[in-house]
């Protein structure tokens, strides 16, 4: 598809004139589809190594978002920037704590909903040192094993209901993104998201969770109901009487206290065994997430145009500290923190 058909105009100095791929990035290189260098992979990458994302591709074709991406924007302009254009990512043995135990388990869960023995990758993460972190891993994942799936009847027997675990798919409005996200357990007419965290209850009113589910739902209209289901990180005292405790003994607390208030761990657990909360398509406003999309993606072509992705230094360090406030900060990109992604073929 040329380029030359989706040039735009705009305004500089009272005078209009045509705006066309040059005036967006200084490496372009016309060739018979579009730049030279503009990867086939499907999202519009740069074959240069010293690019990522080809801006091109995002202010012409519109480009691609995800639920991620959105919230990222959202929050800061800059971070949008070093994660999503330039491909800067955090090394897995620099992110928090929860964030690794959160990894971890999601790896676990796949493999559990996929019917494969959970063997999930700790080295990735953690090293030999962080006893009680891998000790904690073990522990949900051991009793997330145990905990009851959704089930139908067929022919008058009960089966596990089946189920594609990490489901992407792909959402093509008119003026608006390409919308693409991945569901991690899609079933018929429902599907299921699990999160961990030491505070769940941001993920128990749809006031929160209108980006991700509303999201979800425009994939399929046949889609009903999610279930989200969100597990509380352990987070047992390591001060007083446990100050000098070892991590053989901590993980063992953990584990007591696991078996002993499951339903605090496994939010929704019931006598059953079913547990998580579900949330009804009506509860959440797709037009709304809709509209949004598109005015990110307005937004967006105008910083790619005038080259501007500036900070919002009000969200540095609240909820939480941005992972790219070192970056920030000095300006340069230490190899101890960061990594550039791998572009895809």
């Amino acid at each position: 598809m040329a380029l030359f058909a989706y040039n735009y105009l705009f305004s500089s100095g009272g005078q209009v004139k045509e705006l066309k791929p040059i005036d967006i990035c200084d490496k372009y290189v016309a060739g018979e589809s579009g730049c030279e260098f503009q990867s086939d992979a499907i999202g519009g990458f740069c074959r240069l190594p010293d690019m990522f994302k080809c801006p091109v591709y995002d202010y012409f074709f519109y480009g691609t978002i995800s639920v991620s991406q959105a919230n990222t924007w959202m929050r800061c302009h800059r971070s949008y920037k070093h994660k999503y254009m330039d491909g800067i990512e955090v090394l897995d043995r620099m992110l928090n704590k929860n964030m690794k135990i959160g990894r971890l388990i999601h790896e676990g869960m796949e493999q559990i909903y996929s019917d494969k023995p959970v063997n999930v990758d700790y080295g990735r993460y953690f090293g030999d040192e962080d006893t009680r972190e891998i000790g904690i891993v073990k522990v949900m994942l051991d009793k997330l094993v145990t905990l009851k799936r959704p089930y139908v009847t067929i022919h008058g027997e009960e089966i596990i209901e089946p189920c594609l675990p990490e489901e992407g798919f792909t959402v093509q409005l008119t003026d608006c993104p390409e919308i693409r996200g991945v569901i991690d357990v899609l079933y018929s007419e429902h599907f299921t998201e699990f999160k961990t965290s030491g505070n769940p209850d941001y993920y128990l009113t749809p006031h929160y969770l209108q980006s991700q589910l509303g999201t979800y739902f425009l994939s399929d209209s046949k889609l009903k109901y999610c279930t989200m289901k969100v597990i509380r990180i352990p987070q047992l005292k390591s001060s007083g009487q446990y100050k000098d405790e070892n991590s053989d003994k901590h993980i063992s607390r953990v584990r007591d206290d696991v078996d002993r208030r499951p339903s605090y761990y496994f939010i929704g657990l019931g006598d059953n065994g079913a547990w998580g909360k579900k949330f009804w398509r009506t509860e959440f406003d797709m037009d709304e997430i809709v509209e949004r999309y598109r005015h990110i993606m307005h937004e967006r072509r105008l910083a790619i145009k005038r080259g501007c992705f500036y900070k919002n230094q009000t969200a540095c360090l609240y909820p939480n500290p941005c992972m790219y406030l070192q970056l920030c900060e000095t300006g340069g990109m230490s190899e101890l923190i960061y990594k550039y992604k791998e572009k895809p073929e």
